[in-house]
């Protein structure tokens, strides 16, 4: 079952970040290295807050599976961004890079061995040995900072706390640019990847180290995606960065509501402190295991020793009989701060990790667990006598007075029996459902906690473990409190990728485009390219401006062109004329040559990529020399000669009513019969299709 808590609804904004930026980079048309490792970052970073997600949310106490998977995706995310830092400093294949990736390849065997063996030696969820697998993703994201330092070295800028960044910025090429912003996200990155490690090995409270974390993450999700567009791909797409900037502002918005909204301290249920506050809680040796039932108030008045144990440090005492728990036989007890009760027949008092002692409950040995709220430390207090059957531990959360029965938090009975009874006065009804809050007992195979309550006593169990764990029910509070901010933080997401993103396409990038492609088609020479107004508005406004335009550059081409066929008619006659004087026979020559190019012409009649470099190639002739002579036999241009007759062979299928005007269109080699039609009226003064119907 997935459970929200405040923590798991961070991740999730960070997931749906990273979602987006992978989407929005793999739209982008650029082939490059850096857009081929960025995506693989971001998908690597989406698995990793995927499998986040689910270790904050599926509520399992004795599967550690996604815990486990953190640390592979961690340490892909750090190989793929060192990668990408390569490609945007411009590396490519090097050999330092190749050494790079050996030596990378070696750590990264040595580091996969490392994970099996704290795997396979049944390391607990917060065991230390999980702590060995941290420096070599850190270390590798300090590896890029290096690299783009001695990048910019090797190119000679010189980079200083003192420089005047807004100089050095104008001076970088877009390349430097990327490669400068990339090196501060890595760290970024460096900040992400340390976090978890200051809040395994310091005092700082679990929810600001995290809340950090997922900040950071977003913060750097959003600014690889903005140097992407801005340094490489230099092009976005306006649909996506309006996308990108309302998936950023949404989360960023939902991030603050969570953070200042939400406090994870609910209570317990009310039929549990009903039982808590009520009754006591006793366990029955049973079959192969334990039976939970509630019983009268059994609080047991007696003197006890105070230990004056110090912080985090368990205590060890010795019982005056060998107790009887889960088949085994103890005689010693280590006894916890936090409220747990280790049983066991070793004098030396094993210390937890400290990473473990603020998070978790002991589940890896056999546990006796009247309360476990970790984090939480406690005067402990025993009563171990040698000619009693049964042993008395108290925990009290007021050191200062101790003389009432109000002033401990729970008292612990042990019976020769093995019957365990724990009667309650002060147990907080609050904690943070980040922790476990637990009661109950186990044998060390494993919690095995389920929604089970206390109110739903008595419960016999046969699996070595009968484990109330408050968590549950405070995350299934969270859960339905939580449920509808999930609920609309997805329909908005949805809203803002599936319809508002095509709406912003349709009313804006697609005109804009269109328009593009028109000005393109003006720029090349192609005056036939009319933009079709569709709206009424601005863009249709555009629009109409420009085929405005483009209607009087057509005029002024074909005035151009009037003056143009004048001026070389004029020359043509007078070319000739002078040619007769000079040599009578060289119309025969040029009979000769003009009845071999129209013949070339018509041969190739039917194949629009016809025209000057073709005819020329055709005729053996260069085509300058092809323009001389044909304007001299001529009057026109080999261009103008290819058209005009085009336009007569058209005339004559259409005259002959063999075919339509398309059809006679394409066998003259026209592509755009609009274009015909607008020729042939021009030549004849009539259309096509009228003069069919003549």
């Amino acid at each position: 079952m997935i459970l929200f808590s405040h923590f798991s609804l961070l991740v999730l904004a960070v997931a749906i970040a990273s979602f987006v930026a992978f989407i929005e980079v793999s739209r982008s048309n650029l082939i490059d290295d850096r857009r081929t490792w960025l995506k693989h970052h971001l998908g690597f970073t989406l698995l990793f807050n995927l499998v986040l997600f689910a270790d904050h949310s599926i509520y399992t106490l004795d599967t550690r599976y996604f815990y486990i998977l953190r640390y592979p995706t961690v340490l892909l995310i750090a190989i793929s961004y060192v990668e990408l830092s390569y490609a945007a400093a411009g590396y490519g294949g090097t050999r330092h890079r190749k050494i790079y990736r050996i030596i990378v390849g070696l750590a990264s065997l040595a580091w996969a061995y490392g994970l099996y063996k704290a795997v396979s030696s049944g390391a607990s969820y917060y065991s230390s040995a999980y702590n060995i697998l941290l420096p070599l993703p850190i270390l590798m994201f300090w590896w890029p900072g290096l690299l783009f330092w001695f990048g910019f070295k090797k190119q000679g800028f010189s980079i200083t706390p003192f420089s005047n960044f807004k100089v050095l910025w104008a001076s970088f090429s877009y390349g430097q640019k990327a490669a400068f912003a990339f090196w501060g996200v890595a760290l970024l990155r460096i900040l992400s990847t340390t976090t978890p490690v200051l809040e395994r090995t310091t005092n700082l409270p679990q929810e600001a180290t995290w809340t950090l974390f997922y900040v950071n993450n977003l913060l750097t999700l959003s600014a690889m995606t903005i140097i992407f567009h801005a340094f490489i791909e230099k092009r976005a797409n306006l649909a996506s960065r309006i996308a990108n900037v309302l998936t950023v502002a949404i989360l960023s918005a939902f991030m603050v509501v969570v953070l200042l909204s939400y406090t994870d301290k609910t209570p317990l249920p009310s039929d549990d402190i009903a039982v808590i506050s009520q009754h006591s809680l006793e366990f029955s040796p049973s079959m192969n295991g334990y039976s939970a039932v509630v019983v009268d108030p059994e609080w047991e008045d007696i003197a006890v020793t105070r230990h004056a144990a110090e912080l985090n440090k368990p205590i060890n005492v010795a019982l005056p009989f060998k107790f009887p728990f889960y088949g085994k036989h103890y005689g010693r007890l280590t006894i916890y701060p936090d409220g747990q009760v280790v049983p066991s027949n070793d004098t030396a008092v094993k210390d937890r990790p400290l990473a473990e002692v603020k998070l978790a409950c002991i589940y890896d040995q056999p546990v006796i667990a009247p309360f476990c709220l970790p984090n939480s430390h406690y005067e402990i207090f025993t009563s171990v006598a040698d000619d009693t059957d049964t042993v008395v531990l108290m925990w009290a959360y007021n050191v200062q007075k101790v003389s009432q029965k109000q002033d401990f938090v729970v008292q612990l009975v042990l019976s020769t029996t093995g019957k365990i009874t724990v009667n309650f006065s002060n147990v907080p009804t609050a904690a943070a459902i980040a922790r476990h809050n637990a009661i109950g007992i186990h044998s060390g195979n494993g919690i095995g906690a389920g929604p089970e309550t206390l109110a739903g006593l008595p419960i016999q169990s046969a699996e070595k473990a009968l484990w109330f764990d408050f968590t549950y029910g405070r995350r299934a509070a969270a859960h339905e409190l939580l449920k509808p901010l999930v609920m609309f933080l997805a329909f908005v997401i949805a809203l803002v990728l599936l319809v508002i993103r095509p709406y912003i396409i349709t009313l804006i990038v697609a005109p804009l485009e269109h328009i593009r492609r028109g000005v393109k088609a003006v720029d090349e020479g192609q005056f036939d390219s009319e933009l079709k107004v569709r709206r009424g508005d601005e863009f249709g406004d555009v629009a109409a401006g420009f085929n405005t335009m483009l209607s009087s550059l057509n005029e002024a081409r074909q005035r151009y062109d009037e003056q143009t066929d004048l001026l070389e008619s004029e020359l043509t006659f007078r070319t000739i004329e002078a040619a007769k004087k000079i040599d009578p026979d060289i119309l025969s020559k040029d009979q000769v040559f003009e009845q071999n190019l129209r013949s070339t012409i018509e041969d190739n009649m039917g194949n629009p990529g016809f025209q000057v470099a073709e005819l020329a190639d055709a005729m053996a002739t260069s085509t300058r020399q092809l323009h001389r002579r044909v304007v001299n036999l001529t009057a026109q241009t080999p261009a103008a000669l290819i058209k005009n007759l085009r336009l007569e062979q058209g005339h004559m299928l259409l005259s002959a009513k063999a075919v339509t005007v398309s059809e006679a269109a394409y066998k003259v080699g026209f592509r755009d019969v609009s274009y015909f039609t607008r020729l042939f009226q021009k030549k004849y003064d009539i259309t096509p299709s009228d003069l069919l119907k003549a």
